[in-house]
């Protein structure tokens, strides 16, 4: 991709019972608001039927929604209102922190969260790619729900996250092209864009267990029972 920087496939993680996540029926991105012509093909042949955008109201209407198209859906599901403010930056390079405000996120975004399932759990919807701004922190919150619904292991779940670090890395390499005369700005935040330690994800799954035993109960807490049975049908291979 020339204007997403952390685009990728959820396909080919094992799940405990021996299952495989599905190629190519399941992405998850950073802005897709930046695409190129030629990024938009590349999605077409990929096939896509929808698309989520997880960003708040003033994201999109500061920098736009990926192009239309009649072949796709476009739904604008905000994980929470309104962007942490920038005072706390510094504090997302701590892992214990950052854990803190995913379980925060994932409270607050309890409706599209159930949205966002019930509409995994549809075949019609596929394929899929879900984003967010960076496609790290809200789109990795959801990523790791729906890995861990579908029996993925955590290692494979916190290395899925972690892999953030590089797209992180190209964004802030664009950010800074794009940008000369704010280079400063964008060195002074970027340790904190770039994280994405494992141990951020490893306690969030533990702080979502904690909380509600297991991630079939967090969806039974949004009134989808059987949720993952579901997403299992759909989503894994045998």
């Amino acid at each position: 991709m020339e204007g997403c920087f952390n685009f990728r496939d959820l396909g080919g993680y094992r799940s405990a019972d021996g299952g495989l996540v599905r190629w190519r029926v399941l992405f998850r991105a950073d802005g897709l608001h930046r695409l190129t012509p030629a990024d938009l093909r590349c999605l077409r042949r990929l096939g896509l039927r929808t698309v989520v955008d997880l960003r708040t109201a003033g994201e999109v209407d500061d920098r736009g929604r990926i192009e239309a198209h009649p072949d796709v859906r476009y739904h604008h599901l905000p994980m929470f209102d309104v962007l942490p403010p920038v005072e706390e930056l510094a504090q997302w390079e701590r892992p214990e922190f950052v854990a803190a405000e995913y379980l925060r996120m994932l409270a607050a975004g309890a409706a599209t969260m159930r949205a966002v399932l019930g509409m995994l759990a549809d075949p019609a919807t596929y394929p899929v790619a879900y984003h967010c701004f960076a496609g790290k922190d809200r789109t990795g919150i959801l990523s790791a729900v729906v890995l861990e619904l579908l029996g993925v292991s955590d290692e494979d779940i916190i290395a899925d996250y972690a892999l953030s670090r590089e797209g992180m890395d190209r964004m802030l390499a664009w950010l800074r092209e794009r940008n000369p005369d704010r280079a400063e700005e964008i060195d002074a935040s970027a340790s904190a864009i770039a994280a994405a330690e494992p141990a951020s994800m490893a306690a969030f799954l533990e702080g979502l267990r904690s909380e509600h035993g297991s991630a079939d109960g967090y969806a039974e807490s949004l009134g989808l029972a059987g949720i993952g049975e579901r997403l299992r049908g759909v989503l894994l291979e045998r």
